[in-house]
């Protein structure tokens, strides 16, 4: 996360590397600081895909599915159709919140 921070100070408009550095964060568990980079990464690149793949992992570690889906995963899925790997995370997402929905019915 360091060698990020200093790219994106040299950088600050650069959403790559906000996003590498969520990536990092999330490997930290700094859950928190993780969610701001996805956020600002997309703010920069509204079509970044990648991004929006890691705030739908953000929130599906913290079995919020519904915001992973939402938020996340459906949107990137929606600026890459064609990417495997959001579409197994969006169909896990998908399969979590159908579970964590039947288990609050009880």
């Amino acid at each position: 996360a360091e060698f990020y921070t200093k790219a994106i100070q040299a950088w600050p408009t650069n959403a790559v590397y906000y996003s590498n550095r969520a990536a990092a964060y999330t490997h930290m568990q700094k859950l928190e600081q993780a969610m701001q980079d996805c956020h600002r990464a997309i703010e920069l690149k509204p079509d970044f895909s990648k991004a929006y793949s890691r705030l739908g992992t953000l929130h599906f570690q913290q079995k919020r599915y519904k915001q992973a889906i939402d938020e996340g995963y459906a949107k990137a899925l929606e600026l890459e159709p064609e990417n495997g790997q959001y579409k197994q995370a969006l169909d896990m997402a998908e399969e979590r919140l159908k579970e964590q929905e039947e288990a609050e019915q009880l």
